[in-house]
Formats: C-alpha cells, sequence, structure tokens
C-alpha cells in the first residue's frame, strides 16, 4: 500500500476534501460546518461528543455528520489514532444520487454512528484510499472518479444501516453516560429554566464537578450549550412557521425577546428577522 499523505487534498474549490492524520493527544473544539463529514477511524480511539451523545470510536468505526451540526473530538486514554476525514458539499454530489434508486442525499435522519464489520472495514478503507490517492494525483477524471466512489461509499453505508440487529454502544465510560444523559435531558427541556444547580442536583452531582466535566467533555459550558439547543430550536421554528418572533423566543426559553435577540445573533451572526428571511 502506498504511504497516506498527512496533507489535507482538496478538489474543485473545496467542495471535497480528504485527510489523513495521525496525531498523538490532538483535541479540537466544539465546531460545526456547512458541509458533510465523514469521521473514520484507521487505527487507534478517539472520543466523540455528537448529538447530544459521547461516543467512543475505535478502528472500523464511521461517524457521519449532517452540515451545521455541532461536535467535538478528542484524544481518550489511547491517545493515538490514525483517521481519515472527509467533507464534501451536497453539490458535490448532488447529480450521482439524485441517480440512484435508493435515498442518500440529504439525510433523513441524524448524525450518527457506523459501527462496521471486519469485511465491510476493508472495502470502506478501499475506497478512502481510492479518494485519497486520486486527490494527491489530480490525473484526468479525477473528480469523477472521486464521485463514483463516494457514492459506493454511502451505498454501503445505506446498507449497513439497514440491517437487523446494529446495537451500537456509545461509551462505556460511566462519566461519559453521565454527559449524554444531561445533554439529551437538556434537548427535551430546553424551554424550561435550566441552571446548573437545578441540573447537578438533578444527576446528583456537585456543580463544580459538573461544570468541569461537562466543559471538558463536550467542549462547551453549560449554560453555552443551553443556549446553543435553544437557538437550534428557534432556527426550526423561523424555518418552518410564521410564529412571531417574540413568541418563538418565548417557546424555546428565553425570557425577553432582546435577550432572544442578542444571543442569536451572537451564535448565528445574524438577527432572527434576517436569518427567516433568508431562509424563505
Amino acid at each position: 500500500m502506498r504511504d497516506l499523505s498527512t496533507i489535507k487534498h482538496t478538489i474543485e474549490d473545496n467542495r471535497f476534501s480528504i485527510h489523513y492524520i495521525n496525531s498523538i493527544g490532538y483535541m479540537r473544539g466544539p465546531h460545526a460546518h456547512p458541509y458533510y463529514e465523514m469521521f473514520y477511524v484507521m487505527e487507534g480511539e478517539r472520543i466523540f461528543f455528537l448529538n447530544e451523545t459521547v461516543y467512543s470510536l475505535q478502528k472500523g468505526d464511521m461517524i457521519l455528520i449532517n452540515p451545521n451540526d455541532p461536535h467535538r473530538s478528542t484524544y481518550s486514554e489511547a491517545l493515538k489514532c490514525d483517521r481519515i476525514l472527509v467533507n464534501f458539499t451536497e453539490d458535490f454530489i448532488q447529480s450521482e444520487v439524485a441517480r440512484a434508486d435508493v435515498r442518500l442525499l440529504p439525510l433523513d435522519r441524524p448524525s450518527r454512528l457506523f459501527r462496521f464489520s471486519v469485511n465491510e472495514q476493508a472495502t470502506v478503507e478501499e475506497l478512502l484510499q481510492r479518494m485519497l490517492y486520486e486527490c494527491q494525483d489530480q490525473e484526468e477524471g479525477c473528480s469523477a472518479y472521486v464521485r463514483a466512489s463516494l457514492v459506493q461509499l454511502l451505498v454501503l453505508m445505506y446498507r449497513h444501516e439497514r440491517k437487523p440487529n446494529q446495537h451500537l454502544t456509545h461509551s462505556a465510560h460511566p462519566m461519559h453516560q453521565k454527559v449524554s444523559e444531561i445533554a439529551a435531558y437538556v434537548t427535551e427541556h430546553y424551554a424550561a429554566g435550566l441552571t446548573l444547580n437545578e441540573i447537578a442536583k438533578r444527576f446528583y452531582i456537585s456543580p463544580s464537578y459538573l461544570s468541569r466535566i461537562f466543559r471538558s467533555i463536550t467542549g462547551f459550558h453549560f449554560k453555552e450549550y443551553v443556549q446553543l439547543v435553544r437557538i437550534r430550536e428557534a432556527k426550526r421554528l423561523l424555518r418552518e412557521t410564521s410564529l412571531p418572533i417574540g413568541s418563538i423566543g418565548e417557546t424555546t426559553g428565553f425570557g425577553h425577546t432582546a435577550n432572544f435577540n442578542v444571543t442569536f445573533k451572537k451564535i448565528t451572526g445574524s438577527t432572527p428577522g434576517h436569518y427567516r428571511k433568508s431562509m424563505r
């Protein structure tokens, strides 16, 4: 097998990129991006926080992340993790998936974990390596070759997801499970007046320890995460309903419209009114 470069390779003005990473102890803060991401573990282990869940990724695991979903990865006790990251915009692959006889994109389910069997891992890694080598060499037909390989990978993931008995374990670490439970509780009760002290009491943790461990695992301060969940729901209501902006602010847990407007602009860079207009 050829050596895999650690350089990030892009084609078509960054509409597709692929990056092999071999690092120890690397940690990235919470972030989101307007394109899809595939995070595949070649060797080692990685901790991932995504959609209210803490995952412990090992060899053969892949996280598929929808556009604009906040996420964060960090190293585990194993420290070392060889991984391949694939980023692509929906329009890069749109015409190819439109011809497919099954729905590959847009995804109708949240970002999620795929835990491939040993046989599936061999196929996944071959497809990833094909795309990496094509982007390295940039020969004629490179984009077509990469699209074809990406479609094959999406079909494989589609089939994998529909196999019976796909029981996925997230993370065996008890504190990871506790943080996942707390994040899920925030998502379900975002409209209530959630405070750090209240949640700490409910989950039998001291407020100071909860604050520290929540920030360590998710990358978010607790209050920051609550605001993020509320704004995510507010964006959905602005897109999909005609509710007044003040009502949306109250519905999503903001006591005053002014507070809602300030927080919305701080997180999204736009006012609620401008966001609604841009989505319509």
